[in-house]
C-alpha cells in the first residue's frame, strides 16, 4: 500500500528560546542540585536556600540566570530536591530510628555521643563541649533540668540539664524523649547514668537538682538518682501559686494580693522564727478559705524543697530559680529552631550539633 502522505522533522524551535516563560521549564543541572544539596546540609531551609541561591545572581545583575531553572530552580523544584535530600539524610518522620543508626558513627567521628532506646523511646545526645563540663566541680554542685516539647513533628519531649559555671551556664546532656510520662524520663536519665556514670563533677550523682513541680520529672529523677537533694524554681513556685489564686472565684482581687505576698513571706523565710510568723499570719488571714488553707497545708509539707530557710546549708551559689535552663531554652527555640519545628529527631539532633556551637561562640566572648 503506497504511503498516504509524509512526515517531516524540523529540528528548529518555531518559538522563542531565550525567554524567561522558556527558561522556567529547564530541568535543574547536575551542579546545582549538588549546591543546594549542601545549602540544606548546612542547615538551611529552603526558603532560606532560595533567597542565599538568588541572591548571588542579583550581586552578579546577571538576570538569564536568575530567569533559567536549570541555573536557578524554581520554587517547586527546589521543594522537591528538600525533600529527596530529608529522605536520605534524615529518613522517615514516623520511624527515623533506622537512619538514626547509620548515622551514628558520623556522630562519633565528630566527638558526639548518640545512644538511644527503641522501646518508650528515647535519645541521649552529649556534644565534645558537654563531655569538657562534666569533670568541672560545678557540675558535682547544682544542677538546672527543664523540659519543652513542640521542638520536631511527632511532639517529643526535649529535657536539658546544664550546670552554673564561671562563665554561665553550660549543658551536660541533652536528652529527647517520646513524652513526658515517668517511665520516659526514666528512661532518658537511665542512657546518661549508663553512658556517663561519673557526668556530675566525677560523683555518679550531683548534690542538688533544681527543677519546676513536675511531679513525673521530680518522680524519675528520685528513681534514678535517689541520692540528690532535689529544689524547686521560686519562680515556678510563686506562678503556681498567683494562678491558683488568681483562678480563685470567691476572692477578692485585693485578698489575692495579700496571700500572694503573704505566701511569698513564708518561701522566702531565712529564720526559723521569721517562718513561724509568716505562716500563723497567712493561716489567719486566710481561715474564711478552707480550701486555700488545705492546699497551703499540702505544701508546707514539702517545706525543704522550697523554703529559702531549709537552704541555707547546701551549695546553691545563690540560685534559686531555674532561669539558666528556660533561658537556654529559649536561645533553642528562637535562635536556632527560629519558632519552627525540626522534622524529626535526626533534624532535631542536628539542630542541636548548631545549639552546642552558640554555646562554643559564647565562650569566646
Amino acid at each position: 500500500m503506497p504511503l498516504v502522505g509524509e512526515v517531516k522533522i524540523s529540528l528548529l524551535h518555531t518559538h522563542n528560546t531565550t525567554s524567561a516563560e522558556t527558561l522556567r521549564m529547564l530541568r535543574v543541572n547536575d551542579e546545582v542540585r549538588q549546591q543546594f544539596y549542601q545549602y540544606f546540609s548546612d542547615g538551611m531551609s529552603p526558603i532560606e536556600a532560595i533567597r542565599f541561591h538568588e541572591n548571588k545572581f542579583l550581586l552578579e545583575d546577571n538576570f538569564m540566570g536568575l530567569a533559567n531553572a536549570s541555573l536557578n530552580p524554581t520554587h517547586n523544584q527546589i521543594y522537591y530536591l528538600h525533600e529527596c535530600w530529608r529522605d536520605t539524610n534524615l529518613g522517615s518522620s514516623i520511624n527515623p530510628f533506622d537512619k538514626l543508626k547509620e548515622k551514628v558513627p558520623f556522630y562519633e567521628s565528630i566527638g558526639t555521643t548518640v545512644k538511644f532506646h527503641d522501646h518508650l523511646w528515647a535519645v541521649l545526645l552529649v556534644t565534645p563541649l558537654m563531655k569538657r563540663n562534666h569533670p568541672l566541680s560545678s557540675s558535682k554542685e547544682i544542677i538546672f533540668i527543664d523540659s519543652t516539647a513542640s521542638c520536631e513533628t511527632s511532639s517529643s519531649t526535649i529535657t536539658i540539664m546544664l550546670s552554673a559555671t564561671k562563665v554561665g551556664a553550660l549543658p551536660l546532656a541533652v536528652m529527647i524523649h517520646a513524652s513526658q510520662c515517668m517511665q520516659n524520663y526514666i528512661n532518658a536519665f537511665e542512657l546518661l547514668k549508663m553512658n556517663f556514670p561519673q557526668c556530675f563533677g566525677g560523683q555518679d550523682h550531683p548534690d542538688i537538682f533544681m527543677s519546676d513541680d513536675s511531679s513525673a520529672e521530680k518522680g524519675a529523677l528520685a528513681a534514678v538518682w535517689p541520692e540528690a537533694k532535689q529544689l524547686l524554681c521560686h519562680f515556678h513556685v510563686a506562678q503556681a501559686e498567683w494562678r491558683w489564686l488568681f483562678s480563685h472565684k470567691m476572692m477578692e482581687q485585693e485578698e489575692k494580693s495579700t496571700f500572694m505576698k503573704l505566701f511569698q513571706a513564708v518561701m522566702y523565710a531565712d529564720s526559723e522564727e521569721n517562718l513561724l510568723d509568716a505562716e500563723k499570719n497567712l493561716l489567719l488571714k486566710c481561715k474564711n478559705y478552707p480550701d486555700y488553707v488545705k492546699r497551703f497545708r499540702n505544701f508546707l509539707a514539702r517545706k525543704k524543697e522550697w523554703i529559702l530557710l531549709f537552704r541555707k546549708d547546701l551549695t546553691t551559689r545563690n540560685n534559686n530559680t531555674n532561669n539558666f535552663s528556660e533561658a537556654s531554652i529559649r536561645i533553642l527555640k528562637d535562635v536556632i529552631l527560629s519558632r519552627t519545628r525540626a522534622f524529626n529527631v535526626i533534624a532535631l539532633c542536628e539542630f542541636l550539633g548548631v545549639w552546642n556551637d552558640y554555646f562554643t561562640k559564647k565562650l569566646f566572648h
